[in-house]
């Protein structure tokens, strides 16, 4: 009997990976058991887009600069409500965690952010969003570097906004980290799917629109990478509920033959995040670290 040999015995052996994968149960998955960290302005639970909420805790830095932790994660900002509601619309079965690091603005801590992320881990959480963009130099960004490989190694996915200007001036800094998944706004993708952009790292086009509520226009209502970043969290959620926890290489690679698979990926070898196009971002709608 003649053994195989070179290319065609390669190509024999070879099995896509995507063959491996259940893309249409991936669609129907509900995440039941999995539990998602909404790390923002807190939750407004009974919202008819959320229902109800499983606990959370709030985190401020004090004038002293030290994070104090505190039981009161009501949204007075709605945004962390509208993120919620756009995860649950994917994620329906999924327990949501409120985590509030913003207060009265759309602009937080370093150091909240940094215990909001290790209380999400220590809560068993499996998805953090992170519906915001900046990356700070110096002590704090080497926090909250060490948080997010904490993340890493809980195989916990950790998805986060890319504004319209990238990767450049640290403005997308955050979600171009390794242990991180970049989000980016694509005002033509439907609410239900998602697009990918081959690159490196690949970047995952969304929705950035809230779901829609009686007598608000969508132009008034909360919209831009933040719930595109919502969004992907519910996607990326799907998967972590199908097949386990996975590192952030494996899960971006789940995600682009999912992508795929639907159609909806963008072959781009030499992109860089930096060079997309203005016309596939909403605008911000203001989160950001100082």
């Amino acid at each position: 009997m003649r053994r195989r040999t070179g290319k065609r015995a390669a190509r024999k052996r070879a099995k896509p990976a995507s063959r491996k994968i259940d893309f249409r149960a991936l669609v129907r998955e509900r995440g039941k058991g999995l539990l998602v960290a909404v790390i923002d302005s807190g939750i407004t639970a009974g919202h008819p887009h959320v229902g109800p909420v499983s606990g959370g805790a709030s985190f401020e830095r004090t004038r002293s600069g030290r994070v104090v932790r505190g039981d009161d994660w009501r949204d007075r900002l709605g945004h962390g409500t509208a993120c919620a509601g756009a995860i649950r619309e994917l994620l329906p079965d999924a327990d949501l965690l409120a985590v509030r690091v913003f207060d009265d603005r759309l602009s937080g801590r370093t150091a909240a952010l940094v215990e909001g992320i290790h209380y999400a881990l220590e809560r068993g959480a499996r998805v953090l969003n992170l519906s915001l963009a900046a990356f700070p130099r110096g002590a704090g960004g080497r926090s909250l570097g060490a948080a997010l490989e904490a993340a890493g190694r809980a195989r916990a996915a950790v998805v986060a906004a890319l504004p319209p200007l990238g990767g450049r001036r640290g403005g997308g800094g955050l979600a171009l980290h390794p242990h991180a998944l970049a989000a980016a706004s694509d005002p033509a993708c439907p609410p239900g799917t998602f697009r990918a952009v081959s690159g490196r790292p690949p970047v995952f086009l969304a929705s950035p629109f809230a779901r829609p509520a009686p007598g608000i226009p969508p132009s008034s209502n909360f919209q831009g990478p933040s719930l595109a970043a919502a969004r992907l969290s519910g996607f990326a959620g799907k998967i972590i509920a199908r097949m386990g926890p996975l590192r952030a290489s494996r899960l971006r690679g789940v995600l682009y033959l999912w992508a795929r698979w639907a159609g909806e990926a963008i072959e781009m070898p030499t992109f860089r995040p930096v060079q997309l196009p203005p016309t596939f971002q909403a605008p911000e709608s203001g989160s950001r670290l100082v």
